[in-house]
């Protein structure tokens, strides 16, 4: 099955979820503030890092959007790493 998205709709998708757990993240924040640090901090922490991996991704994608331009949207095989 052919992928016909772009890279700016990738990141476009990326960015809106980033947007998303950073709203998470704020009203976790609001609850913690609130005295409820206990039973939000491990789900603040697991926030915090889906907010990495998403920011991860966009730059991923970043990188990425460039050669699918000059591929017409396919995929260049991922770079192969010379045994050390």
């Amino acid at each position: 099955m052919a992928n016909n998205r772009t890279g700016n709709e990738h990141i476009s998708d990326l960015e809106e979820a980033r947007e998303k757990v950073i709203e998470q993240r704020r009203e976790i924040a609001k609850a913690m503030a609130a005295g409820n640090v206990r039973e939000n901090a491990e789900f603040f922490a697991t926030i915090q890092e889906a907010l990495a991996a998403v920011e991860h991704a966009i730059q991923h994608e970043q990188e990425l959007a460039p050669r699918d331009l000059m591929l017409g949207g396919r995929r260049l095989p991922p770079k192969a790493t010379a045994p050390v």
